[in-house]
């Protein structure tokens, strides 16, 4: 059971941290990269947290230019979290 509240803790964050984004970034750079996220599992031992895109280029797109970002607002968030 607390593994399921864990995935709902983790959807809720990730709910307010892509709205935020979405304010910061504009509609369309939001729809187009950020929307696609899924939040992945979290590793409480090591603080890593797993986002997925749906392609490899996509994952790399956002990582090269949003990693940064979405790293500090996942340890804003949640401060559990270590790795993004």
């Amino acid at each position: 059971m607390d593994e399921d509240q864990d995935a709902l803790d983790l959807a809720a964050d990730w709910a307010d941290i892509s709205q935020a984004l979405r304010k910061d970034l504009g509609q369309q750079l939001h729809s187009q990269w950020i929307r696609p996220v899924q939040v992945g599992s979290f590793e409480k031992d090591t603080g890593t947290l797993e986002l997925f895109l749906p392609t490899e280029f996509s994952a790399n797109w956002v990582s090269e230019r949003f990693a940064d970002r979405l790293s500090l607002a996942w340890k804003i968030a949640r401060p559990d979290v270590r790795h993004v």
